[in-house]
């Protein structure tokens, strides 16, 4: 495929099973470096949604965009900041009811919009066989006995697109991974 679409990794690594929607795949699969290059990173929003008694560490949380131009390759993590914590849900499947959820809404810091600004510079005038996006998602707490833990990941490029989703109820086995 020439362009990926996203990976779940950094604190948290898939050790289940993900989804990554279809329709995402047809919407991001034309995505590109020109795409990336007109982006302004102030608008450019992350909304990872998990179960209640699982609490996203903002702190921990990264975008990253992974760029190949033939043996060129450039990777770039963007911190992220909260901007809203809200109740919500998940459709649950077409016979299970909707799954409530803690949404985490994440934004680029200041210092981030400016590299990724940088970033989208290097990028004018090059051609991109490959430009990946990746949402490392940090975990700071689980419920006491938690073994699995279920997360929904959306990106948002710009307000008039709404969001993506990136991962729809992917399942990670928390006895894996590390929990701050």
């Amino acid at each position: 495929m020439k362009h990926a679409l996203a990976a779940l990794g950094g604190l948290i690594f898939l050790a289940g099973c993900t989804a990554v929607p279809v329709a995402t795949m047809v919407r991001l699969g034309g995505f590109d470096e020109k795409q990336l290059a007109t982006l302004d990173p102030a608008v450019m929003r992350v909304r990872v949604a998990a179960p209640p008694g699982f609490v996203i560490d903002p702190g921990q949380t990264r975008l990253a965009v992974r760029l190949r131009s033939g043996e060129d390759k450039r990777t770039e993590e963007f911190e992220l900041a909260a901007t809203l914590h809200r109740d919500g849900r998940r459709p649950g499947g077409p016979f299970a009811p909707d799954i409530p959820v803690k949404e985490t809404t994440l934004r680029l810091t200041p210092a981030s919009q400016n590299a990724f600004r940088r970033m989208q510079a290097f990028v004018l005038g090059r051609v991109a066989d490959q430009v990946d996006l990746e949402v490392h998602v940090g975990l700071e707490k689980a419920p006491p006995g938690a073994t699995e833990l279920t997360v929904w990941i959306d990106v948002m490029m710009s307000p008039g697109e709404g969001y993506v989703p990136l991962v729809d109820g992917g399942r990670i086995e928390l006895y894996k991974t590390k929990v701050y």
